[in-house]
């Protein structure tokens, strides 16, 4: 109520000032430029980008920085591209600016190449948060080499003493599978940080390799830490790939009751879609029903697929029904319990 009563005064006082041809301050272009973006609204951007030009503004670049974020909040790449290229010498904020609305918007692979063209321009320098935006990009695009390449060009920079970078670059050699590389700069480390442990964990729960997830949780306790949601997240990851589902049980519990650490929703998909694949399909709707967030698709299909393995077909045409409420469009529920219906709907009419 709060945020459209805010959104409703921006707009009358935006508009109260075209309509009066009011020339406005660098101040309130920016004040305006903020409320569009926490709004989200392309119409009012687009007409605050327009009037930047008319009274020369288009050449500030903390402005620009500014409305190409805005633009990216607004989930228009066109437009974010289109201001940056209007930049004559945009600075290496500009190109972060345009980096960002890429990733923001899950285009990796070009954000990627905007990182490498900028350096190839050779006007800028890439800063720290350069670097993590192009780590980021490799972790999804999930390529070795590139990784590192991006590795090197961090030492050269003398980034990699910093424990955010460090622990980013562990945590994309872990997604793009290179676990020796990984453990490498995690071993760089003498002062180890709690977020290095928690994407060495990652990893290696990614990669299903339950006693070195284990073995690293020994050497955290040795060292005097304390695990966190990111620990647990990768230690209960690891219990469901070695299909050991009551230490994965022991491990939610301890994370809620010995550690009060509150689940996210990551955790409450990881321990479920657990408990289902072991063909405990109640105690994984026991659990659904008492969390505090929405179920998700990617829950339901998890209990869905299980289903179908298990032959619970009265569940599975309940899971269906609340696949269809949340997305009327997605037919893959639809194709699954036909398929649960082929396998097991005959052996219940006898």
């Amino acid at each position: 109520m709060i945020a459209k009563v805010a959104r409703h005064v921006s707009i009358h006082t935006f508009d109260t000032s075209l309509e009066q041809k009011v020339l406005f301050s660098r101040g309130s272009i920016c004040k305006h430029i903020q409320d569009c973006t926490i709004m989200k609204d392309l119409v009012m951007g687009r007409q605050i980008y327009s009037i930047m030009f008319v009274q020369g503004l288009d050449s500030d670049s903390f402005i620009m920085d500014h409305i190409i974020r805005m633009f990216s909040a607004c989930g228009s790449l066109i437009d974010a591209s289109e201001s940056f290229r209007q930049v004559s010498n945009p600075s290496i904020f500009t190109w972060n600016a345009l980096v960002s609305a890429y990733i923001n918007l899950g285009d990796h692979e070009t954000a990627l190449h905007l990182f490498y063209k900028m350096q190839e321009t050779g006007e800028v320098v890439p800063d720290k948060v350069s670097y993590l935006s192009a780590i980021k990009c490799c972790s999804f695009v999930g390529c070795i080499k590139n990784s590192r390449l991006l590795h090197t060009q961090i030492i050269r920079a003398g980034l990699l003493l910093d424990v955010a970078v460090g622990s980013s670059i562990v945590d994309m050699y872990c997604k793009c599978g290179d676990l020796p590389n990984a453990r490498k700069v995690f071993n760089f480390y003498h002062n180890m940080d709690l977020i290095l442990w928690a994407a060495q964990l990652s990893g290696y729960a990614q990669h299903g390799m339950y006693k070195e997830a284990h073995q690293a949780v020994d050497k955290m306790f040795c060292e005097g830490l304390h695990l966190n949601d990111v620990c647990f997240l990768g230690l209960i990851t690891a219990c469901g790939h070695e299909g050991d589902v009551e230490e994965g049980c022991v491990l939610f519990l301890s994370m809620t009751r010995l550690y009060e650490i509150r689940p996210r929703l990551e955790h409450y998909t990881c321990i479920i879609d657990m408990l289902s694949r072991a063909g405990r399909l109640e105690e994984g709707v026991c659990i659904m029903e008492e969390m505090s967030y929405m179920p998700t698709t990617e829950i339901w299909f998890a209990l869905l697929g299980s289903c179908r393995i298990h032959g619970n077909l009265k569940l599975a045409e309940r899971v269906s029904e609340c696949i269809w409420m949340l997305d009327p469009e997605n037919t893959s529920a639809s194709r699954l319990l036909a398929t649960t219906y082929k396998r097991f709907a005959g052996a219940h009419l006898f």
